[in-house]
C-alpha cells in the first residue's frame, strides 16, 4: 500500500506548496496570510520528510520485529519519481 500511495500523496503535498507561496511571497503586509503560508509550507515539508524518510524505516523495523517478509518491496522514491515520469510522458 506504501508504494500505491506515494505518489498521489507526494502530488498532493507539491500542489497545496505550489498553490501557497503566492502568499508567501506578496502577503508579507498582511499578517494572516503570510503565517497561513509559513505554517503550512513548514508542516507539508516537514510531513513529507516523515513520509520518505521515516514511515519507510519504521515499516522494516515493524516487519522485521514480526519476523515476516513485506508483500512487496519498499522502492525508493526517487524510482517511484522517474517511473511515475515516464507514465506522464506517454
Amino acid at each position: 500500500a506504501f508504494n500505491g500511495k506515494i505518489i498521489p500523496i507526494f502530488l498532493t503535498k507539491l500542489s497545496t506548496i505550489i498553490g501557497v507561496v503566492p502568499f508567501l511571497l506578496s502577503g508579507k503586509d498582511e499578517k494572516f496570510w503570510f503565517s497561513l503560508a509559513a505554517g503550512t509550507i513548514g508542516g507539508l515539508v516537514f510531513s513529507m520528510l516523515g513520509l520518505f524518510f521515516f514511515q519507510p524505516i519504521m515499516l522494516r523495523k515493524r516487519l522485521k520485529i514480526q519476523g515476516s517478509r513485506p508483500t512487496e518491496e519498499i522502492i525508493p522514491l526517487s524510482l517511484l519519481v522517474r517511473q511515475a515520469s515516464e507514465k506522464l510522458v506517454e
